[in-house]
């Protein structure tokens, strides 16, 4: 992985603004040109993949592995695909850990964004559209390693969200196809797709097969928990039991809920500490 790609293509600031981007011949060809449809088939013929590692899915079955006929059916196509049928993917999860070269890729990734990650492997049929339309509570670096994919996003419904959520066909009308962005990712190329953003890929007359890095980043409400459990060594008001007359589940007949005076007199309180404290002391607490 040449990393200066990374930087002269903008990815970073594409990253931090939350935008798509695709990276053209973002690898070398040569280093997983042989990662194949065969090559994949190998891997079930030579290695025990337990089902934990792999899932089929199609609009009409959706985990094909705990079908007993399914493994012996792929072994039987003998790397030919197509015995699968049209619109099926298999994936194949942790997929570092199966395979050298992603294992290698990831690493480099999990140096430049400083976090460890994780990979799954997508080999898609001819003719296959995959997931339906979805957004992901995390960022996905898509990276083509065979053939070719059509991915179509949307601007977000909702800023960066917290859950997985799939699109029905009552909902899937609110995204406008005027808004949509089109991207097409070929062997070596990598498309970021930002946190949140709606998106569907699909194959056309040759098979495709691409990894996901994902990519789950540590969210301002998380720094600001740990603020708190930070206080709560500091402030014994943070480590105090709220009164049993305060209710925060809202069913109004076991207590009050917490009121406007509740709330002031605690933020005040913290207020008042961290004004005492400089803004490199509260962070270096956090991040001890």
């Amino acid at each position: 992985m040449d990393i200066t790609k990374l930087t002269n293509s903008g990815f970073f600031e594409h990253l931090t603004q939350n935008k798509p981007l695709l990276i053209k011949s973002f690898l070398d060809e040569k280093i997983f040109q042989n990662i194949t449809p065969k090559y994949i088939h190998s891997l079930f013929a030579t290695q025990k993949m337990s089902d934990e590692y792999y899932y089929f899915y199609n609009d009409t079955v959706k985990n094909l592995h705990e079908s007993k006929d399914f493994l012996g059916t792929f072994l039987k196509a003998s790397g030919d695909i197509s015995i699968l049928g049209q619109e099926s993917t298999l994936i194949i999860r942790k997929v570092q850990d199966v395979i050298p070269e992603v294992n290698s890729l990831l690493t480099q990734f999990s140096q430049i964004i400083g976090y460890s990650l994780n990979s799954n492997l997508y080999l898609s049929t001819s003719s296959s559209t995959g997931f339906k339309m979805h957004h992901d509570p995390h960022y996905v670096f898509a990276v083509q390693l065979y053939g070719a994919k059509k991915w179509i996003l949307h601007p977000p419904k909702v800023e960066y969200p917290q859950l997985r959520y799939s699109f029905n066909d009552v909902n899937l009308q609110e995204l406008k196809d005027s808004d949509s962005i089109s991207f097409t990712t070929e062997q070596g190329d990598m498309l970021l797709i930002p946190l949140g953003w709606p998106h569907k890929a699909a194959t056309h007359a040759d098979a495709s097969v691409h990894i996901t890095v994902g990519y789950d980043p540590i969210r301002w409400g998380s720094v600001l928990e740990k603020l708190m459990i930070v206080l709560g060594t500091e402030l014994s008001i943070l480590r105090a039991p709220i009164p049993l007359s305060i209710n925060m589940n809202g069913v109004q007949e076991y207590g009050n809920n917490l009121d406007k005076d509740d709330v002031r007199l605690l933020l005040e309180m913290v207020r008042s500490y961290l004004s005492e404290k400089t803004l490199e002391k509260v962070s270096a607490e956090l991040l001890r």
